[in-house]
């Protein structure tokens, strides 16, 4: 999921939507990689959201507070719809 977002940086796109469908929960890396991108969208002054997470994962992404900066929505259109896609 990194290396696919900082290809994108590089190439100028700066709004992303990570779609979580089909992961049950999360583990240490994922929140790890998470703070990493949505710290480094925040720098960029991007937008950032993902989509399609289960309840137990939006739960850990609003208890750690990561939806300072970004969103978790219940559909890809629902993100883009919040990105202004």
């Amino acid at each position: 999921m990194a290396d696919s977002y900082y290809e994108l940086i590089d190439q100028g796109i700066d709004h992303f939507v990570f779609d979580l469908d089909g992961g049950a929960a999360i583990n240490s890396a994922g929140i790890s990689i998470s703070i990493e991108l949505i710290e480094k969208t925040k720098r960029l002054g991007s937008q950032l959201a993902f989509c399609c997470a289960s309840k137990t994962i939006a739960k850990a992404f609003r208890i750690m507070g990561l939806l300072h900066n970004s969103s978790v929505d219940d559909s890809r259109a629902q993100a883009e719809q919040v990105l202004s896609l």
